[in-house]
C-alpha cells in the first residue's frame, strides 16, 4: 500500500470540506464574538453563565465541521440540526446577559441579529441537505 500523506492531499483539494462552508465561517466569527462577550464580564458571570455560553458557541462550529468528517450527507444533515439546537440555546444565553447588564443594548442587538442571520442560513443549509437524502 502506498503511503499517503493525507494533511497534504486535503490541503491540496482546498483544504477540508467544512472551512469551505460559507456557514462553518459564520458559526466561527459568531462563536468568536461570544468568547469576545464573555472574556470581559466579571469572575462570577463568567463561572455562572459565560462557561457554558462559550461551550453552546463553540459547538455550533464544531458539529459543522463533525457532521462534515463523518463523510455523508445524512450524517452532515444530523450534526447541522445539532449545530442549530446549539445556536438556538446560545441566542437563548444572550438574551439574559443583556437583562443582567452583561453587554449594552447595542452589542445585544448586533449579536441577536447575528445570531438570527446565522439561523436562516443554517435553516437554508439544512433544507438543502434534505432535498439531497
Amino acid at each position: 500500500m502506498e503511503n499517503v500523506d493525507l494533511a497534504r492531499l486535503v490541503e491540496e483539494q482546498g483544504g477540508p470540506m467544512y472551512r469551505r462552508l460559507e456557514i462553518y465561517e459564520d458559526a466561527e466569527r459568531f462563536a468568536d464574538a461570544v468568547w469576545e462577550m464573555v472574556f470581559t464580564w466579571n469572575s462570577f458571570a463568567r463561572e455562572t453563565m459565560g462557561k457554558q455560553l462559550v461551550r453552546s458557541a463553540a459547538s455550533i462550529p464544531n458539529n459543522l465541521s463533525e457532521g462534515s468528517g463523518r463523510g455523508s450527507t445524512p450524517e452532515m444533515l444530523r450534526f447541522s440540526r445539532i449545530a442549530r439546537g446549539s445556536l438556538c440555546e446560545t441566542q437563548n444565553g444572550v438574551q439574559p446577559a443583556g437583562k443582567r447588564n452583561l453587554i449594552n443594548p447595542d452589542h445585544a442587538a448586533k449579536l441577536h441579529a447575528s445570531a438570527e442571520r446565522l439561523l436562516k442560513r443554517t435553516n437554508a443549509f439544512i433544507s438543502h441537505l434534505k432535498s439531497r437524502t
